[in-house]
């Protein structure tokens, strides 16, 4: 993405996942028209990750997780950070200066956007999520790295603390940084739990 900013010549710049779960004939048009329109700077294509067959559990929970995560530390009314279709002015993008090559790219690029105080419109898209065995490359890793990844545009001063006189990083503010993600992680566990038991309360007969 950031390769293709550099070469980009128009006023709006439209990015997503080339991963074959999205299809831009049916959602280009819906996600400039708010734009076109005047009605929106910013706009994200909103998966109903919930509602859409073949949707892993562990997606559904990990992107609740992250949209409340983000609610809680920027105050944005997001409900699919992580989704791959973004659009906006090419100036809003490159005043960002986005820096991540991963997957930490959704949460980097919605948090700056927030931080900048601008406001997110959202539209609904479809979505044919695919499975490990079709080529799916994310995983529990990558999780744990948007959550850092928002925690470190928030919290900067803990995320990169200053050195003390010696050189040494400042080891009470990194156990700081591993606490404070080891209690998130935690919470998404606990949560995954909760809903596990929902789906298959103890003591149900299997066949």
């Amino acid at each position: 993405m950031i390769l293709g900013l550099g070469h980009a010549t128009g006023d709006l710049v439209l990015f997503q996942d080339a991963d074959l779960e999205l299809d831009p004939r049916l959602e280009y048009t819906r996600i400039l028209e708010p734009i076109l329109a005047g009605r929106a700077t910013v706009v994200f294509g909103a998966r109903d990750t919930w509602r859409v067959p073949g949707s892993r559990l562990t997606t559904r929970l990990a992107n609740w997780f992250l949209n409340r995560l983000t609610r809680l530390l920027y105050g944005g009314a997001v409900t699919d950070l992580e989704t791959a279709y973004k659009c906006m002015p090419a100036r809003v993008l490159r005043s960002l200066a986005p820096e991540s090559t991963g997957f930490e790219i959704e949460p980097e690029i919605t948090a700056k956007l927030l931080l900048a105080g601008h406001r997110i419109h959202e539209v609904p898209v479809s979505y044919r999520p695919r499975t490990v065995a079709q080529g799916k490359k994310i995983g529990w890793i990558d999780g744990v790295i948007a959550v850092l990844t928002l925690l470190k545009y928030r919290l900067p001063w803990m995320w990169t603390p200053p050195s003390p006189p010696d050189g040494r990083p400042d080891r009470v503010a990194l156990a700081l940084v591993l606490i404070l993600a080891g209690l998130l992680v935690a919470v998404f566990g606990l949560a995954r739990a909760r809903v596990l038991r929902s789906v298959d309360p103890p003591g149900r007969a299997s066949g």
